[in-house]
């Protein structure tokens, strides 16, 4: 039975923006082309925006005469004002100097702008949570820097009634600049009522528009045809804007509503992947997919090319217009570290109804030198996304989805190490409570069919050090490790569902042997501004011993922090991935110890993999790898790994110092390709050194253990 708690807890973010760096290379790449191009030529493109631009207007609010006609409600609905216009007697400038907080505007670390609609000047909607910076909610209260308010409490905005009668085809269209943190219960929704207000129809549009812990400033646009076609009345239609900002730094400024038509041809690209996580996002949560199958549909953004796999490309398309649109495809231009533009890879076409919601699909596409196929090179891919169809699309800048990238090391440039992770670049912000006492886990599947020729040899992270945020200090200790298995999937009542560690494994939740120490020194710790870098503690382990690695099972890098005085060390976060991308275990969570998911905060830690040939613990010779056994020296039971070329019989033999074999064991059928580990009980053998062989095929490989 899975055990799956949401972290919930204080979570500071900076909005911060960095450079790439050597180690890890910058991943939110811009299209490499000017993709609309792909679809129209310039005159027909001049054609579609303008037709585009003369939709019907049904009902527009730019906010010119306030909001006296609006109606508030919930806890907060005082929060709810007007603002902005400079000529108002009670207007305010951006570009002026602003003694203190100011009665009118956010100020989250100095960021004093409102969203950027076309009729600002004149004024827009907004609600604060930090208003007056205080947890006040009067201006007569005196400011205070940076405090906040931390309690869940909704507020509502309601628009006079609009009549669609006869309308069949609509939308709802509004810029926002909406800034949400730090927890995923916070929400922000427009809501439409065909009934008066009755009943309300919510459209999210915070993780939707991609605000899970930041800040956007966005046009919203909202296909609502399904909802007034099903309504028998549409005289008293209503608009409401619903939040709710726990915990803190809560900000939503609106403009320029309008309710307007829909264009007859009208796709709109959605998320894009270069793997298959969209194939297998849901599922987990409930134990309908496991664990290993899960993390395998992991985009990861930097890949050893000896664990290369094939890409699936894949995009979400709506259609957002009145007509059914036909030979819908999907076409991704791949653009080589080289420069090297490829041939579109594209979808199978198909028709997408009005209203419909699809996503298309390409692949798999394997690396290779022959034709359809990607040449393997070291260095930055982009993948950039356009759909096309048949009809003449009236807003084509929406037919591009977000392009997309990865890394490849190879040997050449690595001597056959490279960083294997599924984090982003934007390392802004931590878990400010769980500096100490807590294990920060990170899950990966290796799922390549070359995985039999690779080596764990590091786990590396990114703390936080920041004087006014957190510090990660110099001086203090953590303990790295490599887990087999997922936490998520443990069941106390199934023994073959519980992980493991590799180092230090009769403790394994308070591990703390000294071959896993790392401390923390003053070279670690970079100042990010003056260093152009977009880390400021980057932690790099090597571990005591190799480990080799397996297909298809779930690894998790991690780190253990324990007690102190106070926090101490804080990984830092990279911003918005895949669910259940990291997992914590809080050994002060107020239920009792427990692991936890952080949701879709990434954390920042990898493994560092070599190619056998590349590593001096492994033996390779005859189709046998053999490592080092770990712990040497040992006293009672050591660890082996090993991994056969061909599938054949094997036998584990140990000789003392003279050549004499005093310990032979048949270890049976052994296929191909797959790691095996065993314990070696020496209770019975006296000191000295040893030689141990694996035998497979009449062949062996030998290595020295030594017993105390």
């Amino acid at each position: 039975m899975k055990r799956l708690y949401t972290l919930c807890t204080a979570l500071a973010v900076f909005a911060l923006s960095f450079n790439s760096f050597s180690q890890v290379q910058q991943l939110d790449v811009e299209p490499t082309q000017d993709l609309t191009e792909k679809i129209y030529n310039k005159s027909d493109r001049a054609k579609a925006e303008q037709k585009g631009g003369e939709l019907e207007v049904y009902w527009s609010e730019d906010f010119e005469n306030g909001i006296d006609d609006w109606t508030t409600d919930g806890d907060l609905e005082d929060l709810w004002f007007y603002t902005f216009p400079i000529e108002d007697p009670n207007g305010y400038d951006p570009s002026a100097t602003l003694d203190g907080y100011g009665d009118f505007l956010p100020n989250y670390f100095g960021d004093r702008d409102v969203v950027s609609s076309p009729t600002r000047a004149n004024g827009v909607l907004m609600v604060d949570w930090d208003r007056w910076n205080s947890t006040s909610v009067s201006p007569d209260d005196p400011p205070g820097p940076n405090t906040t308010s931390n309690v869940m409490l909704p507020h509502t905005i309601e628009s006079p009634a609009i009549d669609l009668t006869g309308i069949d085809f609509a939308q709802i269209e509004f810029y926002q600049y909406l800034r949400v943190c730090c927890a995923n219960a916070s929400f922000a929704s427009v809501d439409l009522s065909v009934d008066g207000g009755d009943t309300w129809i919510p459209y999210d549009v915070r993780t939707d528009y991609g605000v899970v812990n930041g800040e956007i400033d966005v046009l919203v646009q909202i296909n609502v045809s399904d909802v007034i076609q099903q309504a028998a009345d549409l005289s008293d239609c209503r608009i409401r804007f619903n939040g709710a900002g726990g915990q803190t730094h809560y900000f939503w400024s609106i403009d320029d509503i309008a309710i307007k038509a829909l264009p007859d041809n009208q796709l709109a690209a959605g998320d894009t992947w270069y793997n298959n996580y969209h194939a297998l996002n849901t599922g987990f949560d409930n134990g309908e997919v496991l664990a290993a199958d899960y993390y395998n549909t992991f985009e990861y953004l930097n890949t050893p090319d000896y664990l290369t796999r094939d890409f699936n490309f894949a995009m979400e398309v709506n259609n957002g217009g009145q007509e059914a649109q036909t030979e819908v495809t999907l076409n991704v231009t791949v653009t080589t570290p080289g420069g090297t533009v490829l041939p579109d890879f594209t979808s199978d076409p198909i028709t997408l109804e009005a209203g419909v919601l699809d996503t298309l699909e390409i692949g798999p596409i394997s690396f290779g030198d022959e034709e359809g196929e990607i040449p393997l090179e070291e260095g930055q891919y982009t993948f950039d996304y356009v759909v096309t169809q048949a009809e003449e699309d009236e807003q084509i800048e929406d037919n591009v989805g977000a392009s997309r990238g990865c890394r490849i090391n190879t040997d050449a440039s690595n001597n056959g190490f490279g960083i294997f992770r599924n984090d982003g670049d934007n390392y802004s912000g931590a878990f400010t409570t769980l500096g100490q006492d807590a294990i920060w886990s990170t899950p990966y599947v290796f799922a390549q069919p070359q995985v039999e020729n690779a080596v764990i040899t590091h786990v590396e992270a990114v703390l936080q050090f920041n004087a006014d945020f957190v510090e990660t200090l110099p001086g203090e200790l953590i303990y790295f490790n490599v887990r087999s298995g997922s936490v998520l999937e443990e069941d106390p009542e199934d023994p073959e569902t519980i992980t493991t560690v590799f180092f230090d494994s009769e403790n394994p939740i308070e591990y703390e042997a000294e071959e896993l120490e790392f401390e923390i020194t003053e070279d670690d710790i970079w100042d990010a501004d003056v260093d152009g870098l977009p880390y400021t503690v980057w932690a790099s382990f090597e571990l005591p011993n190799s480990i080799m690695i397996n297909a298809g099972e779930v690894y998790q890098a991690e780190f253990r922090v324990p007690p102190a005085g106070a926090g101490i060390v804080f990984p830092a976060i990279s911003g918005q991935q895949e669910e259940y991308s990291g997992t914590l275990y809080d050994f002060n969570a107020a239920g009792g110890a427990a692991w936890f998911f952080t949701g879709t905060t990434g954390i920042p830690i990898r493994f560092r993999t070599a190619d056998v040939n590349a590593v001096e613990d492994v033996s390779y010779e005859s189709g046998i790898q053999l490592l080092q056994n770990w712990p040497n020296p040992f006293n009672d039971v050591t660890r082996i790994q090993y991994r056969l070329d061909e599938t054949s019989d094997v036998t584990f033999e140990v000789f003392d110092i003279s050549g004499r074999l005093i310990y032979a064991e048949d270890h049976g059928r052994i296929p191909a390709g797959v790691a095996q580990t065993f314990e070696f009980d020496a209770k019975s053998m006296s000191s000295g050194v040893y030689t141990y062989s694996i035998v497979s095929n009449g062949e062996r490989v030998t290595r020295k253990l030594t017993i105390e």
